[in-house]
């Protein structure tokens, strides 16, 4: 079996093994892009706003942005959330322009308040939405750790929202109903969709929510009404990337694949959906090459300062974005052993108690195994 690790693919030998992946779509991708392209462009009548996902998402952004002109008074907003901004190589290659791209940056742009959420959240977006009465999103839907599923209306919040407006609603992770694939009763979605619904009575919003495959192929486009496509894409998702499973492993090898892969931080989800899979004490093995390293340095800080069960005590009493991946991530080391094949230095992985090892060292395991070569995107359920 061949699995992605950086820009190559690496052979592993396991010899009692199981392998699941999304599946693969048969999908006419060029005739799905097309359509989609026709529809946007009959809305596109007058000066949008375009808000895109950043380089830190699968979306194949440059589909769209390759079949449509952008006038001077249209303006794409790169939806980072509380990410680094992208490089320009990534912007010219995916937006097919630099003009009339702006940046978002959740603590330096300027910032707009639109609402309180019934939670108690005040929500400022980025104040470059106000500049045009029509927009147009274009994102992806795939299973999301703690909001459910990606898109739609993840777009504004955490997309374009302010520091502080993404850290109370990420606060929600720690819930016990935010987890994959789950919507109803699951606080961070809710919260988003609460937003997402007052955009749509001040705004005319046309969405474009993307369905991929097991490689990486459009599988489908559901477009139009933000909150009705959503909803309609999250449903073909959970075709895809679910797959049922008829019982719990001794080890489960998850793979974060290309955008996953930058760092331990983003890899920590293809981690999280290994867990459903994996009997109590079992092994959780994370491949990913890391090439950009640790990520938010806080997420490592917070795991290496001290036992478990003391981080986690001081996370939900003082919570801070980023925490609740920390979170995640200690649940994992409370539950499981954890090993991690990466290029990240020995030293680093070990003062957070995960084993490094060599892919060689995979094909010494026993027990029931099962891979996840696509882990990011790959939910088992029983």
């Amino acid at each position: 079996m061949r699995v992605s690790y950086g820009d190559r693919t690496v052979k592993i030998d396991l010899k009692d093994v199981d392998i699941i992946l999304p599946k693969k779509s048969t999908s006419d991708e060029k005739e799905i892009v097309r359509k989609c392209v026709d529809a946007l462009k009959d809305f596109a009548d007058e000066d949008v706003t375009y808000i895109v996902n950043d380089n830190q998402r699968p979306t194949k952004t440059e589909r769209i942005m390759e079949n449509i002109e952008i006038r001077s008074g249209d303006k794409i907003i790169v939806a980072t959330g509380s990410h680094r901004a992208p490089e320009r190589k990534w912007i010219r290659e995916t937006l097919r322009t630099e003009k009339n791209v702006i940046i978002h940056d959740a603590k330096r742009s300027e910032f707009t308040y639109f609402l309180e959420t019934s939670f108690g959240n005040k929500v400022f977006l980025n104040s470059e939405i106000e500049k045009n009465d029509k927009i147009i999103v274009i994102t992806s839907v795939e299973p999301h750790y703690f909001a459910g599923f990606t898109g739609g209306r993840k777009s504004f919040l955490p997309g374009i929202a302010k520091f502080e407006t993404i850290e109370r609603n990420h606060r929600h992770a720690l819930n016990k109903n935010a987890k994959p694939l789950k919507l109803e009763g699951n606080p961070v979605h809710e919260e988003m969709m609460e937003v997402c619904r007052f955009m749509k009575e001040i705004k005319d919003i046309f969405c474009v929510n993307m369905i991929l495959d097991s490689e990486g192929k459009i599988a489908d486009i559901k477009y139009g009404d933000i909150e009705k496509s959503f909803y309609e894409a999250s449903e073909i998702s959970r075709n895809i990337n679910a797959v049922k499973i008829k019982e719990k492993y001794d080890a489960v090898i998850t793979v974060a694949r290309y955008p996953l892969d930058i760092s331990l931080y983003q890899s920590q989800k293809a981690m999280e959906n290994a867990k459903p899979a994996l009997k109590d004490g079992g092994k959780l093995i994370l491949i990913s090459e890391c090439r950009k390293g640790i990520g938010a340095s806080a997420f490592y800080e917070l795991l290496k300062s001290g036992a478990p069960e003391e981080a986690m005590e001081r996370i939900k009493r003082e919570y801070k974005l980023g925490w609740h991946k920390t979170a995640k991530m200690i649940e994992a080391l409370m539950n499981y052993e954890v090993y991690a094949v990466t290029e990240l230095p020995e030293k680093i992985l070990e003062a957070i108690n995960i084993k490094p090892i060599k892919f060689s060292d995979l094909e010494k395991l026993d027990g029931k195994i099962l891979l996840m070569p696509n882990g990011g995107v790959t939910v088992p359920y029983l």
